[in-house]
């Protein structure tokens, strides 16, 4: 049977506000495209051709966003009038992903895995569920997934407690796994459920069959203003799209189309500017992410920012490390 994926999709993405008050976070562009579009392109690269997106938050916006799906991809849109949670939203995706093994990823990640090894092992282990994990030196700070040397995940953020003797590797979880549809019967039918919370320790305590796929590829998620800078600064520098040289460019640096520059800007490194946004005199841009329809003020100063679509960044501003985003009319702002 072919493999199904859902991509947890229904979030508010609050440590990027106010960014997501108006672009939900599966929406946010890296280098250009949105990072849902991104992940569906990855799976369907893998030959998963049917994907169930679930929505809660500003879901006629995701819904828009992807009216053209890639060709011979299939897409649902389950929509939560209220928020049920990962296991609560894969529950809700019953009726299309239960015929068979499918993967889980969340909608926040770009990660570089080998889908079809990654369901290979899970199969050959007869798994209930395969946590996909990764190797991390701060492992203990955000709470590790342990597994034995058969690669069964013995211990989860810590619990239960085991005897010492017993020998165990430690990773992190990437938020993307796979499961047997007979996972889904361990989900309550109805109301919030986490996956990590309700139902990963019981399968732990039960050493029931919950096991861990390595990857060593690249991976990151975006949920904060630093990841999310980190991975457009990283595919741009893989891109061979580039504005072209001029003086006060330092690259890498993407400007999109129908831009206006004014003189004496310095623009770079690590910069990314939407279409339809406008320079003005004397600015000064760097490590900043700028979206669609922005206009930067004359001699303005913009570091180590996120500035959202449709912005105006006023005369002589100094900003440094801000999200600014408008939402009706009203620009807000917030410094991490």
């Amino acid at each position: 049977m072919q493999t199904k994926a859902i991509i947890l999709s229904a979030g508010f993405g609050k440590r990027l506000l106010p960014l997501t008050e108006t672009t939900p976070k599966p929406l946010l562009p890296i280098a250009g495209i949105p990072i849902i579009r991104r992940t569906i392109n990855n799976l369907a690269s893998f030959g998963i051709k049917e994907i169930v997106i679930n929505l809660h938050h500003l879901a006629d916006e995701i819904k828009r966003a992807l009216t053209t799906p890639p060709p011979g991809i299939k897409i649902h849109f389950t929509e939560e009038a209220e928020i049920l949670g990962t296991a609560g939203g894969i529950k809700g995706a019953q009726h299309i992903l239960g015929g068979g093994d499918f993967i889980v990823i969340n909608s926040d990640i770009i990660a570089e895995i080998d889908f079809k090894d990654l369901i290979k092992q899970h199969k050959e282990k007869e798994a209930l569920a395969t946590m996909v994990l990764r190797q991390d030196p701060d492992v203990e700070k955000y709470g590790p997934i342990e597994t034995d040397n058969n690669g069964k995940i013995r211990r989860l953020l810590n619990k239960p407690d085991l005897d010492n003797n017993i020998q165990l590797a430690k990773y992190m979880f990437t938020g993307v796994q796979v499961m047997s549809p007979r996972f889904l019967e361990r989900i309550p039918k109805t109301g919030y459920s986490d996956i990590s919370k309700d139902i990963y320790p019981k399968l732990v305590a039960a050493e029931e069959g919950l096991y861990g796929y390595v990857t060593k590829g690249y991976w990151t998620d975006i949920g904060t203003p630093e990841t999310y800078l980190r991975a457009n600064f990283r595919e741009l520098a893989k891109s061979s799209e580039s504005f072209p040289n001029r003086k006060g460019i330092t690259p890498p640096v993407y400007i999109g189309k129908d831009c206006q520059i004014g003189e004496n800007v310095k623009i770079g490194p690590n910069c990314l500017i939407g279409n339809n946004c406008s320079i003005k005199s004397g600015a000064k841009i760097s490590e900043t992410v700028i979206m669609d329809g922005t206009t930067i003020g004359a001699g303005a100063e913009v570091i180590s920012s996120v500035i959202g679509n449709n912005v105006s960044i006023e005369t002589n501003s100094q900003i440094f490390k801000k999200i600014i985003a408008v939402k009706g009319g009203n620009t807000t702002s917030h410094s991490y």
